[in-house]
């Protein structure tokens, strides 16, 4: 005999709760009187306002994203690095003697000349450098 064999043996088979006899026969019916009444409430019928809430909500959510892009558009517009198209500078700017008079009075600096024609896809193999001095 195995180790598992013996132990089985000495140990009783039977389990150690035992429940009263008919105890499952009538249960359910006892267990349905200790139960309290269960108040059933009628659905209240949906108002305009619950109706149309989310969709109040998420237009107040797209305004407020709206707003926020807005607002920092418009704090990004209006920062110094940015050259802004103006027509009378850009006919300016094909006369070579006119774009580096701008550049002397400090009206631009060279990084925002320089930025904008990178911008413009042109290549600094092309620009002639000497003129900026």
């Amino acid at each position: 005999m195995s180790k598992i064999d013996e132990i089985l043996t000495k140990v009783d088979h039977k389990a150690g709760y035992k429940v009263p006899e008919g105890y499952f026969a009538d249960f359910t019916s006892k267990m349905m009187e200790a139960l309290p009444e269960k108040k059933i409430e009628e659905h209240r019928k949906p108002t305009r306002w619950m109706r149309i809430r989310p969709f109040v909500y998420m237009a107040a959510m797209f305004g407020g994203v709206w707003l926020m892009l807005y607002m920092f558009n418009d704090l990004m517009g209006h920062s110094s690095s940015s050259l802004q198209y103006d027509e009378q500078i850009a006919d300016a700017m094909q006369d070579d003697k006119t774009a580096t008079e701008l550049m002397k009075t400090g009206q631009f600096s060279d990084y925002d000349i320089l930025n904008d024609i990178y911008e413009n896809g042109e290549s600094a193999e092309n620009i002639d450098f000497s003129e900026l001095n």
